[in-house]
């Protein structure tokens, strides 16, 4: 998708609602980690968003679904920027899911764009 494409959408920012955060199971438990997963919500759509954090570098995985909990129907493309450097782009596989791996740490933003809409969810923490 172009630019020109990108920037004629109507943007929304996503409004977090929901966080889990610093716990991953282990053999005897749980421990404290850096990983953390989020649910942002607009009019019409659910982000789950998960990090997994690891030495070498972090997992950025999520899904785009209907706020009616279907899966979409629609061609999604996702961008992942680091200020307003462009640092990845994929698009959602056919049950609205999308995979980063990411090497360094920081602050993100990504931004999704599903019919005539982008979503915006801004800061994303790695670490």
């Amino acid at each position: 998708m172009g630019y020109a494409t990108w920037a004629s959408r109507t943007a929304e920012d996503a409004v977090l609602i929901m966080e889990s955060r610093g716990l991953a199971p282990q053999v005897r438990g749980f421990h404290f980690t850096d990983f953390w997963s989020r649910l942002y919500k607009t009019n019409e759509y659910f982000l789950d968003i998960t990090c997994r954090p690891d030495d070498a570098q972090s997992r950025l995985t999520g899904q785009v679904m209907l706020s009616s909990g279907e899966d979409i129907q629609e061609t999604a493309s996702v961008r992942l920027y680091q200020g307003k450097e462009l640092v990845a782009e994929v698009e959602v596989d056919s049950y609205g899911q999308f995979n980063f791996a990411l090497e360094k740490q920081g602050e993100y933003e990504l931004k999704v764009v599903v019919e005539a809409k982008m979503i915006s969810v801004s800061p994303l923490r790695v670490n």
